[in-house]
């Protein structure tokens, strides 16, 4: 499993470090040369395994770490029937969803106008400036194209530049790096039976699948996000490593490069700040989490000065866009209290268009966990507190959005899809209070 998993941490680190490189091309010379570009993605991907990889001094022998789960493994696998139903289920969906992956067109209305229209315009060596010049000559649509940063254009661009497969396959694959890591996580601190089946539920969950089949950043935003907070929980039960740390910080940090405009990092530097205050090395974390926000600095404002260089390679007259991109800044849009008055109708608007992707049986399951088993609560208080923060930060934030948006009741869609990193997080939660019986439902063991 260890294999799987470490499998999975490649693809998240090598994918984003191949988008952040394109980025930079883009950035610095506006438009990405096939052959300058895929020497350093294949540098930086390698890079990926090795340090993945790595175990002790020992370098990467991929061939007999293959051969050792093939062969050494497989013979010491001892499941229930129960067990084994839910993995063959989990395998069938993963295996589906990569061969849908590789054939299934981009689909849906931003995937094709927003995200891999921008793909095609980068893969064919053009800037957006470009795009504006010869086409549209509208500021207010073509600022359309700016209006999340090029994390998964890029992804799109590197499959049109080499004739690979569909683009839709990085989804694919991000869905099977989310069930994996969650798999390998979870199976820490619970047992292998509970695992398999909370495990089940997320390969099932519709909303979380059908991103598979849509070219939207939400799966990858999630898959980054989660998978740091996963990084992080480890961290602070296996003796805080500070290598897990550092692996936990950056696959925030790719989260932020994917959605710099979701609020849920607060979350994160919640949790941190909170596990630095009753833990050793403060000095240390004070360094790592200022290094953090340095970074997060960085790529917001390369972004932003991208966003204004190819609008004066557009237009005639400067645009101050920082704000439009800025994390930091939306806290300065609550100018008065008078937003709380609508918080029933936010609530009530929040549910009715989040129930389709976090059940709230999924949400009674967690609050039922943590009631009966208050004898665990301790242990597990980072993931409650980091659960709490992030519905309150998705109170917050349909608030700030109704605040500043008249037509904030009819992107309802728009907060389901963002909301779907919460279903890991409470099943992961679930899995970390309660057990599923000893005795197998089928009675019947290899």
């Amino acid at each position: 499993m260890k294999f799987i998993e470490r499998a999975a941490m490649t693809y998240l680190l090598g994918t984003a470090e191949v988008s952040l490189l394109g980025s930079f091309f883009i950035y610095t010379k506006g438009r990405i040369n096939l052959l300058e570009f895929m020497i350093p993605a294949i540098i930086s991907f390698v890079i990926s395994l090795l340090i993945i990889f790595k175990k002790g001094n020992t370098n990467l022998k991929l061939l007999k770490r293959v051969k050792k789960v093939i062969y050494g493994q497989l013979k010491r696998i001892n499941i229930t029937s129960f067990e084994g139903i839910c993995l063959l289920i989990i395998g069938l969906l993963l295996a589906t969803t990569i061969i849908n992956g590789l054939y299934w067109p981009v689909s849906s209305w931003d995937s094709l106008t927003l995200y891999d229209f921008r793909g095609k315009i980068i893969a064919q060596g053009f800037s957006l400036s470009d795009l504006f010049k010869q086409t549209f000559k509208d500021w207010d649509f073509y600022s359309y194209y700016f209006s999340y940063p090029l994390f998964t254009s890029i992804l799109h661009s590197v499959s049109y530049m080499t004739s690979g497969p569909s683009p839709q396959i990085f989804y694919s694959l991000y869905y099977v790096s989310l069930v994996v890591i969650f798999y390998s996580t979870l199976l820490r601190f619970s047992d292998r039976k509970t695992t398999a089946f909370l495990t089940l539920m997320l390969a099932l969950s519709p909303v979380i699948f059908s991103h598979t089949t849509i070219a939207y950043p939400n799966l990858p935003y999630a898959t980054y996000f989660v998978t740091g907070f996963f990084i992080f929980y480890r961290y602070t039960k296996e003796g805080r490593p500070i290598g897990l740390l550092m692996l936990s910080l950056l696959m925030n940090v790719f989260a932020y490069a994917v959605r710099p405009t979701e609020p849920f990092l607060v979350a994160f530097a919640l949790i941190y700040i909170i596990d630095m205050l009753v833990s050793r090395n403060i000095k240390t974390k004070i360094i790592y989490l200022f290094l953090f926000f340095i970074l997060l600095y960085i790529l917001n404002k390369s972004w932003s000065l991208y966003f204004q260089r190819e609008a004066f390679a557009a237009i005639s007259y400067p645009i101050n866009l920082d704000k439009r991109s800025s994390l930091f800044d939306a806290g300065l849009a609550w100018g008065s209290l008078r937003t709380f008055s609508n918080l029933p109708e936010i609530i009530k608007f929040i549910y009715n268009n989040s129930k389709g992707a976090v059940s709230p049986i999924l949400v009674l399951m967690s609050a039922t966990s943590v009631f009966f088993y208050r004898n665990k609560i301790k242990d597990n208080i980072y993931s409650i507190i980091f659960v709490v923060a992030c519905y309150l930060l998705i109170v917050a934030g349909t608030l700030y959005i109704s605040y500043i948006y008249d037509f904030w009741k009819i992107i309802g869609e728009s907060l389901s899809r963002i909301v779907i990193f919460i279903i890991p997080l409470l099943l992961f939660t679930i899995g970390c209070f309660w057990r599923l019986p000893s005795t197998s439902i089928l009675k019947w063991e290899e």
